[in-house]
């Protein structure tokens, strides 16, 4: 028998940046039917982090992220990973918790996000992660051209706000290649 599972329910537990997600609901869809969005999100999507410490949840999204870029692109990983000295893309860490609702400034972007969350698989976050990695594999290699410094690239190319998903072109190209 499937339990009945509420955002009231006992065994959910907040976490970081829920507020942020949360937020997206109430804004957009007003006080009752945010709630009810909220509710839907947190069953459906954000659950693993709602009751699963991070090492069961988090982790293994955030590895997942780091093999997919390594099959598309072996040079492009070992930029991001710092030559396999990173197991996971710590950079990524706001981005999975938050469904970047903690990261993007515009919100209509931000909307548009969500909706391609909530009409997909739970599992998009991982490929709209990668699909951004990807997309801004030249503003990596520049920096790490410009500096001689891999073991920070990724944390000042991908600082938060992430600026390049302002754009609604760039969005749409990232979205696309999710």
């Amino acid at each position: 028998m499937v339990k009945n599972q509420s955002v009231h329910a006992t065994d959910l537990k907040y976490y970081q940046g829920y507020h942020d997600v949360m937020s997206v609901f109430l804004l957009t869809l007003d006080t009752n039917l945010g709630y009810y969005g909220g509710e839907v999100a947190s069953r459906f999507i954000l659950n693993d982090f709602l009751t699963l410490e991070f090492e069961e949840s988090l982790i293994p999204l955030s590895k997942m992220v780091f093999f997919l870029v390594r099959k598309e692109d072996e040079d492009l990983y070992n930029l991001v990973s710092d030559h396999g000295n990173y197991s996971f893309p710590m950079f990524a860490t706001s981005w999975i918790l938050t469904l970047f609702s903690h990261d993007i400034e515009r919100f209509g972007n931000l909307q548009r996000l969500f909706d391609f969350f909530l009409s997909s698989h739970p599992i998009m976050i991982v490929y709209f992660c990668v699909g951004l990695i990807k997309y801004n594999k030249a503003a990596l290699e520049e920096y790490v051209e410009q500096t001689g410094d891999v073991s920070t690239a990724t944390f000042v190319v991908f600082k938060t706000p992430i600026r390049c998903l302002n754009s609604e072109e760039v969005l749409e190209k990232v979205l696309e290649s999710a």
